[in-house]
């Protein structure tokens, strides 16, 4: 009984201290709080704001934006770390690129969207670790060369897909509201030339508005589809990061911070990878292209980051 009074206490202490190192400081988050409005007011306004923890525990401050104009923004995050935590300078860069309303995107389930159009809104992560000691706001990229937009370049790619055409294939269709446009296969050899990874992916276009989940073999993705002028909040879906100290840096892109449920518009174009494996050089892998799609009532699991998105 003593030992099992002692564990307790020992864990509510260290539940404690956990919050208190996660306390922030009122003054320094309100001077970091007018910075970003001060940096990017011209082109967002913003529709509300609140901290919650990532899924490890640590704090950020979610800014829901509001474009008042189309074009491509960057929402650059520069911060110092402690002395001996990590690399001291830090860059976290978020990219919105924002159309114009009703126009048709291209998105890949699931994830977080590369694209909004005008009267959507979205929402930023500024990270609010506590071994952070100064923050600074950008709207500028740190790269030299002409920034292109992830998501024009990502439409691209998926654009030539369909221009190359699909597979023939053999497709049974039972979800009314999207329309299966075909398959297509990619494959992209190791160095060591010995293999290849090998993925499938469904294309779809979304043609009447309705919420459920989308099973396609062993994949199921929670869909929302809205009318073609319909608005949302969704979560910036790209990021780059970049970290120095003394002419050392590391550099890293193309993650974000992916949601369960893919919200789309009539019009939009949805890819959806259903089948993936590693395949060996001589040992092709021999795969029937035969595709049945098929929907059930819609349910979210708790893998993604959709609970960010109820910030008001």
């Amino acid at each position: 009984m003593k030992k099992a009074f002692i564990f307790i206490l020992l864990a509510v202490c260290h539940h404690t201290c956990c919050l208190q190192a996660q306390q922030i400081n009122q003054q320094e988050f309100n001077n970091m709080k007018a910075a970003f409005i001060k940096t990017f007011a011209k082109d967002f306004d913003i529709a509300g704001d609140t901290i919650q923890p990532d899924k490890t525990g640590v704090d950020f401050w979610l800014v829901t934006l509001k474009p008042k104009k189309e074009g491509l923004f960057i929402i650059n995050h520069l911060f110092e770390h402690n002395e001996n935590w990590g690399y001291q300078y830090n860059s976290r860069e978020y990219e919105i690129n924002v159309l114009p309303q009703g126009t048709k995107r291209w998105i890949a389930a699931p994830c977080s969207s590369f694209s909004i159009c005008m009267g959507d809104s979205t929402v930023v992560p500024i990270l609010m670790d506590t071994n952070i000691v100064k923050h600074f706001f950008s709207d500028t990229t740190r790269y030299t060369k002409p920034h292109i937009a992830f998501a024009a370049q990502t439409t691209a790619y998926y654009k030539r897909d369909i221009e190359e055409g699909f597979l023939k294939a053999q497709i049974q269709n039972n979800v009314p509201e999207l329309s299966c446009m075909g398959i297509r296969v990619r494959s992209s050899v190791y160095r060591s030339l010995d293999r290849s990874a090998v993925t499938y992916s469904a294309f779809f276009k979304a043609i009447q508005e309705g919420k459920f989940n989308l099973i396609i073999g062993k994949e199921t993705v929670p869909i929302t589809i809205l009318p073609q002028n319909g608005s949302f909040k969704t979560l910036s879906g790209h990021i780059s990061t970049y970290s120095w100290e003394d002419h050392v840096g590391s550099s890293g892109g193309g993650g974000g911070y992916d949601l369960s449920n893919t919200t789309l518009r009539v019009g939009d174009i949805l890819i959806v990878p259903y089948l993936s494996f590693v395949e060996y050089r001589g040992k092709e892998r021999p795969v029937e292209n035969k595709l049945k799609i098929n929907k059930a009532d819609f349910s979210i699991k708790n893998d993604g980051y959709d609970y960010w998105l109820n910030n008001k």
